[in-house]
């Protein structure tokens, strides 16, 4: 394994062979949500929040001068990705809706509970916002206006901090998981020919902005259920569940 720092000595400091162990031994473990069933009305949910998520990562590529393009090319900022999430091919809309019923799962599978809000479920509307955000794509050049839902005024109550951090993390086990099972391994630069990435480490080492990138994630995909009309309590019992 590559020397995670490339530092100007032979001898690492102590805390530079604490981080090398730990990327060496890394190994992901996303908490099982093997045992947690949705219903029906969950999982449409849980395809919504796909479908926002894409919109926000589709707005923030376009403000840092992203383009569609018929392959990925961070180069020339292209990526094939840049399209409505309709027209993501049934791979990735599925990998989408997967990662956020993972979320709803993990949400369950910490004991906390989903309740249907019943003081705004039927006062209050879905609100997307009016994005001035654009990007031409496809062959004959369709136009794609990303529209996620407006969550900017959906406060995060404070006992839902931790359970943010633990999503964020649980996040990136995911992700480190299906990167390794895919044959992918820790390297300084990314490198999509070698599968080398260099946040395949311990969420604790993860630099600040990858970090930020999947709290802010976290944080979203608990503001998107709380928009669309639903409360998640803290455990109260060892049990969780999901109520209308």
């Amino acid at each position: 394994m590559t020397d995670v720092m490339e530092a100007n000595r032979e001898v690492p400091t102590q805390d530079e062979s604490h981080a090398l162990y730990a990327i060496q031994n890394y190994v992901p473990k996303p908490i099982d949500t093997s045992g947690i069933e949705l219903s029906a009305e969950v999982a449409a949910l849980g395809e919504l929040m796909a479908e926002h998520c894409h919109d926000v990562w589709a707005v923030e590529r376009i403000k840092k001068g992203w383009t569609w393009g018929p392959t990925l090319d961070d180069s020339k900022l292209q990526h094939p990705n840049l399209v409505p999430f309709k027209a993501l091919s049934p791979s990735e809309q599925s990998f989408d809706f997967q990662t956020a019923s993972e979320v709803i799962k993990v949400v369950l599978s910490l004991h906390y509970t989903i309740v249907r809000d019943r003081q705004t479920a039927h006062t209050s509307a879905r609100v997307f916002v009016e994005s001035s955000w654009s990007v031409v794509y496809g062959a004959v050049g369709e136009t794609y206006v990303p529209r996620p839902l407006n969550t900017a005024n959906i406060v995060l109550p404070t006992e839902l901090s931790r359970l943010q951090d633990l999503l964020a993390e649980n996040t990136h086990e995911v992700w480190s998981k299906g990167r390794f099972e895919a044959g992918w391994v820790y390297g300084p630069q990314r490198n999509n020919p070698l599968k080398t990435h260099p946040c395949l480490v311990p969420y604790w080492l993860l630099v600040d902005d990858e970090k930020a990138y999947d709290i802010e994630l976290a944080r979203e995909m608990l503001k998107i259920l709380l928009a669309c009309g639903y409360k998640i309590l803290a455990p109260t019992n060892p049990r969780s569940s999901v109520r209308d």
